[in-house]
């Protein structure tokens, strides 16, 4: 009879813990049914995949675009043409775009020397130039456009003697007088002009 005691307490205590087990497991419906029962909003159905499929504020093109792109649906919104002449000089001296424009650049070279064309951030067409000076072998091979400058928005090839390239860009969205400029190891010291870009 001395054992009696100690095992109805045993029994006791596993009596209470299963109470107590049944207590929290039974608790935990109540608090998942309070969140769920919130009613939702729109902010609540936004999604991170919504998020990343926002548009672009401004189309970005490479740096050398030879072939239209295909969003433009066979069109742009400004197209320019400039030429070359004897004294190592563009036939212009300025060319006016809109901000953010789709820009269809044709360049002729009716020279008798190789020329190409790169257009620079604001007063950055000497600093592109010198670049290209120092490139040695390389440049040739690279068309005399220094690697890794973000100076250079957009350029063309070197273009031969009567021959014409055509490159397609977009317009810099912030207005302000760019400029462009023919990156030939010397040339750009005198063959140079300024892009004007224009608010829209």
């Amino acid at each position: 009879m001395k054992y009696l005691p100690i095992s109805l307490l045993f029994l006791l205590s596993a009596l209470m813990a299963c109470q107590s087990g049944g207590e929290q497991t039974a608790s935990k419906p109540r608090v998942i049914k309070e969140k769920t029962d919130r009613p939702t909003t729109q902010e609540d159905n936004a999604t991170d995949e919504q998020a990343e499929q926002a548009p672009a504020t401004q189309e970005v093109l490479d740096k050398y675009v030879t072939e239209m792109p295909s969003s433009w649906n066979g069109k742009a919104d400004q197209s320019l043409e400039i030429g070359t002449k004897p004294g190592m000089k563009y036939d212009k001296e300025l060319l006016i775009v809109q901000a953010g424009a789709r820009v269809q650049l044709t360049m002729n070279n009716t020279d008798a020397m190789m020329h190409n064309l790169a257009i620079t951030l604001p007063g950055q067409a000497d600093k592109v130039g010198e670049a290209a000076m120092k490139m040695g072998l390389d440049g040739a091979a690279k068309n005399y456009i220094p690697d890794d400058m973000p100076e250079i928005l957009c350029h063309t090839k070197m273009i031969q003697p009567q021959e014409s390239e055509t490159i397609y860009f977009v317009a810099p969205s912030k207005p302000g007088r760019y400029q462009y400029v023919c990156t030939f190891p010397g040339h750009h010291i005198i063959m140079r002009g300024d892009l004007v870009v224009r608010k829209g």
